[in-house]
């Protein structure tokens, strides 16, 4: 019996470098006949690599279109600026012909002023009188002159209805032409004397100019009266006869 096992120990230590060499030999074998494993990474790389590409290309298709960023005060929305037409040139003459500051016009109470403007108004009195057209000479007394002109005869005191004729002439804007400066020698034919108290205002009417003078304490005025001539005339006529 004891020599039994010792032969069984004996060959099992025999087969131990057997075994070995064997696993050796199978590993070797199995190495060779396997491919390499650089071909094996290669490929899986470059697979790899194509799928890459592929779904950066898939990405790149599925962006979103950027949607435009919203204000962060909501409160706050910018206005768009409305469309106009363009300007033309003559509507652009105009629109700087609007922008001109405007001019004040000439009134009959700022060309009076207030004092003459009262007396005109509401006169006690009115007197009428015919008129040499040459200025009064040192030798005319002044109770014979009318605004430094020769009386040439006393004419009639004014009716009620003829002053009231009268004022709707020469207390009306449009009876004058304030912007127009007229070159002509003052010749006049006809004169009125408006009194109120110790107040005069004398006015001198030259029909070949078409022009009226007003004189108060030796401050004179003159002015066209072109728009109302035909209407002075019928009143000059219904104080004197016309001259033959």
């Amino acid at each position: 019996m004891q020599n039994t096992l010792v032969r069984l120990i004996s060959l099992s230590l025999l087969l131990v470098p057997i075994c070995q060499a064997a696993e050796t030999a199978s590993t070797k074998d199995s190495t060779t006949n396997s491919p390499p494993l650089t071909i094996e990474s290669s490929e899986v790389s470059s697979s790899t690599k194509i799928d890459s590409t592929a779904d950066k290309k898939d990405w790149h298709l599925q962006i979103p279109s950027k949607e435009p960023e919203q204000p962060k005060d909501q409160s706050i929305v910018p206005q768009k600026e409305a469309w106009q037409p363009p300007i033309l040139p003559k509507e652009a003459e105009k629109s700087k012909e609007s922008e001109k500051p405007e001019v004040l016009k000439m009134t009959v109470q700022g060309f009076f002023g207030a004092e003459v403007y009262q007396i005109l108004s509401s006169p006690e009195r009115v007197e009428s009188f015919r008129m040499f057209p040459e200025p009064a000479s040192k030798e005319v007394p002044e109770n014979k002159q009318l605004a430094g002109f020769p009386i040439e005869k006393v004419g009639p005191t004014l009716t009620n209805d003829q002053i009231k004729m009268f004022q709707t002439l020469v207390l009306s804007d449009r009876s004058y032409l304030f912007e127009v400066e007229k070159r002509c020698l003052f010749r006049p034919d006809t004169g009125l004397r408006f009194t109120q108290g110790q107040k005069t205002v004398e006015i001198l009417l030259s029909y070949s100019c078409d022009l009226w003078q007003f004189s108060i304490q030796g401050d004179t005025k003159t002015e066209d009266f072109d728009p109302v001539k035909t209407e002075l005339l019928d009143f000059r006529q219904s104080l004197f006869s016309p001259k033959p």
